[in-house]
């Protein structure tokens, strides 16, 4: 069950490895529909490494926001990042969401973004259609 209070935090190198784990759990979910195969995990394999999340972690232009929840993790995560964009004085955000991923347009479309064009996510010399989404913070 969902308690009132949502517990975030700014993520610490230790979180390094586990947010390395959770990016490579994503990103196959979101691009692998068609099973793994050595391009795909050579890439993810390298993209998402301890080394590269500990590098943004310790960026002074990077915030990643960690959720010790349970339970409404997504929005709790969506509100939390905006609301510390609103304390930066960044008047709006935008996003690239895989233009299959149905549930996460769905998702962003529900909490106030608007679809405001395409782009493409690009592998080597392959591309993945994406719907760029913004939303103005109030």
């Amino acid at each position: 069950m969902q308690s009132d209070t949502m517990l975030f935090r700014h993520a610490k190198a230790s979180d390094a490895s586990s947010l390395a784990a959770i990016s490579i759990e994503v990103w196959i979910g979101t691009y692998l529909r068609k099973g793994v195969n050595g391009f795909f995990a050579d890439y993810a394999l390298s993209e998402f490494t301890t080394t590269k999340l500990e590098a943004i972690i310790t960026s002074d232009n990077e915030r990643i926001i960690v959720s010790e929840n349970e339970d409404g993790i997504g929005k709790g995560l969506l509100s939390e990042g905006l609301a510390q964009c609103a304390a930066l004085g960044i008047d709006a955000v935008w996003l690239a969401v895989n233009s299959e991923n149905a549930d996460a347009i769905n998702f962003y479309l529900g909490n106030d973004f608007k679809r405001v064009g395409t782009t493409h996510f690009r592998i080597v010399d392959k591309a993945y259609l994406n719907e760029i989404m913004r939303r103005t913070i109030s």
